[in-house]
């Protein structure tokens, strides 16, 4: 062939002949345990069998159209995974070799071979080869030869000129327009923003136009009353450098941006988002108010800071209609200053001398005055809805100012103990979490991780006390006070279907029967420092209980000369005749007649005993055991002789 292509030959050795596979022969390469696509075992993904479909025709049809799809791909070179078999066969062919040597495959091997992976091949293929798709004209691609090429305020060509290069100009340079109405620039932004005009101007015109605009705001926002909000807003930020100068010792730089922007967003919170505040005006206003503020300039950046060795002090309000608010301010300011300075510790060990010393003398007095009209309080003479107000005051009092402070977050130096009480309280009472969260984003109570940490907190140091006296005994008991003991058991049978398990425990309870006020076996645990490594944990003592011997049932009792009448007061026999006279009384006059315990019921006492329980921690094992019940005694006893010493114990099972 003259001109044409040479082909490539290549010699047969046609000893080897022998050892070609037919085209129905399995390559001995091709394991037909594994899959026939991907000759791979895969974890997590089975191999499918077409022979396990229940009818004949789904065998026939699934093996013909795995074979059409290799076909297809093949035909088209795009084999995704190269066969180890041979398919230059017809279909039907191909179709018989894969079901005579039971062929199986993977899910997703078999996907790859579809037909329709093939046909969005074509497409993207197809898309490629058509002709590109025009693009859109852009902002570049614009023709601007309409554009003048003068300035755009004053419309001349003289001098240098400065193309708008920010949609934020463009858009600043729009709303101006708008307010003055200078409907010259506004025919511009007709056909577009400045930056798509391919606008030019002067930078002194610029200047003056955006001069023109401040001008026309501060004329339509010049009345009365916009003049007394403003300067109310300003003596707040006037309020906020005086925090935050007296918050450390070192003088503070405030950039005056960043006091303009805290101004704008204090007439928005008033719905005063359209008045216009000067920026420089709004400068000298605060270096007039505070004579000790000075300014510096960084650049383009204006910094106030104040003189080495002056602190703030407090500004008039000249703009203010009266002095109502200077005096509103200054005792704000007097209140706020010993609230910062005073310090409590400790608010778990609720009592008298805590509660006065939780919260400054000068708060409750101005609190007092508030509710009372009287501020002269002596310490001490404090009611409880002065104190208790004055509690939360201090509880809720931050440092920062709102706008500072994303979260309000409560100090533990500024922690009384009316909030710690309510948390615990309700915690006590209900267990509820919610309502003690919703009672902390009122102000009044702590929240519920800080009622978990004191919990936590009282439980290790109540077990430090066990662990120091190795006896288990509540430290609240009083000394040298007589006092029952009581042992039952605890049964709870939850009726909830999600529960588990029951209890079916021990619990020992301390009755002391009050006389007269004595000491507490620990007046404070709170007083000394554990540590982080202590844990609640009880002694071994008490948890763990002995075993116990056969118990003995024929118990010797001894005799005992013992006479009742001898150790009974006189006093006590008198008064029991007082119920025979009356009954007596009674039967002359043919009325009812009172029992014994109706008359002493009505008879008024001149000492009111009263009584105080404490429950042991409980115990797991249940009081049917003897062994229970004897380490139950020895555990009162051990408590006993570390209340009171001299009272002799005796033992009754009912």
């Amino acid at each position: 062939m003259a001109g044409g292509k040479k082909r490539q030959t290549s010699i047969v050795d046609c000893k080897n002949l022998n050892k070609v596979p037919r085209l129905d022969q399995a390559s001995p390469e091709i394991d037909w345990s594994k899959c026939l696509f991907c000759q791979e075992t895969i974890e997590n993904s089975p191999l499918t069998n077409p022979k396990k479909a229940t009818k004949l025709n789904c065998i026939e049809d699934t093996y013909v159209a795995i074979s059409e799809d290799i076909k297809l791909f093949h035909d088209s070179g795009r084999l995704p995974i190269a066969l180890k078999f041979n398919i230059n066969q017809p279909v039907k062919c191909l179709a018989n070799f894969l079901r005579d040597n039971d062929g199986l495959y993977h899910k997703n091997c078999r996907h790859r071979f579809h037909k329709s992976k093939l046909k969005r091949l074509a497409k993207k293929i197809n898309q490629c080869n058509s002709e590109a798709v025009a693009s859109p004209d852009t902002r570049g691609t614009l023709n601007t030869s309409h554009v003048s090429k003068h300035c755009l305020f004053c419309k001349g060509c003289e001098g240098e000129l400065t193309g708008v290069r920010t949609l934020a100009l463009s858009q600043k340079v729009y709303e101006e327009a708008v307010l003055l109405s200078d409907t010259s620039i506004l025919r511009v932004f007709a056909e577009g923003d400045l930056i798509a005009v391919e606008a030019k101007y002067h930078k002194p015109c610029l200047i003056l136009f955006h001069r023109r605009a401040d001008d026309f705001r501060f004329k339509n926002t010049s009345d009365n009353k916009y003049k007394t909000h403003i300067a109310e807003c300003t003596q707040d930020i006037v309020n906020f450098i005086d925090q935050q100068q007296a918050r450390t010792d070192t003088n503070v730089v405030f950039k005056l941006n960043d006091l303009y922007n805290l101004l704008l967003s204090k007439l928005n919170a008033i719905n005063l988002s359209d008045v216009y505040v000067h920026k420089t005006r709004f400068k000298e206003n605060l270096l007039s108010r505070v004579p000790s503020l000075m300014e510096y300039r960084d650049g383009r950046e204006v910094l106030l800071t104040f003189k080495e060795g002056n602190i703030i002090s407090q500004a008039a309000i000249a703009d203010l209609d009266s002095n109502d608010d200077l005096a509103i301010q200054k005792a704000v300011d007097i209140i706020r200053a010993e609230i910062r300075n005073h310090t409590f510790i400790s608010p778990l060990n609720i009592d008298h001398d805590s509660i006065v010393n939780s919260v400054p003398h000068k708060l409750v007095k101005i609190v007092n005055g508030i509710l009372s009209g009287q501020c002269s309080l002596s310490l001490g003479h404090q009611n409880r809805h002065t104190m208790t107000i004055s509690q939360l005051i201090m509880f809720n009092h931050n440092n920062k100012s709102p706008q500072s402070s994303g979260s309000n977050r409560k100090q533990l130096s500024k922690e009384t103990p009316i909030p710690v009480y309510l948390g615990v309280m309700v915690f006590a009472k209900t267990r509820k979490k919610g309502l003690i969260d919703k009672l902390s984003a009122l102000g009044l109570s702590i929240s519920y991780a800080r009622v978990k940490d004191i919990t936590a907190e009282t439980s290790k140091r109540i077990c430090q006390f066990y662990k120091e006296t190795s006896i288990v005994c509540p430290p609240r008991a009083l000394k040298n006070t007589f006092t029952t003991a009581a042992i039952d058991n605890i049964d709870h049978n939850p009726s909830s279907s999600t529960s588990f398990e029951s209890f079916h425990g021990t619990g020992i309870s301390l009755i002391q029967h009050v006389g007269q006020e004595t000491n507490t076996i620990c007046p404070n645990i709170f007083e000394n420092d554990i540590g982080t490594e202590a844990k609640a944990i009880l002694p071994e003592s008490y948890t763990s209980i002995p075993p116990l011997s056969e118990v003995k049932c024929s118990i010797p009792l001894p005799n005992v000369n013992f006479d009742a009448m001898a150790y009974i007061p006189k006093s006590v026999i008198v008064s029991e005749y007082d119920w025979l006279t009356d009954c007596e009384i009674q039967m002359l006059k043919d009325e009812e007649l009172n029992t014994w315990s109706a008359f002493n019921s009505m008879q008024t006492c001149s000492t009111a005993h009263r009584s105080i329980s404490f429950l042991l921690p409980l115990l797991n094992q249940s009081i049917q055991s003897s062994a229970t019940v004897r380490h139950s005694f020895d555990i009162v006893k051990s408590a006993l002789s570390l209340i009171n010493p001299l009272q002799l114990i005796n033992q009754f099972m009912l």
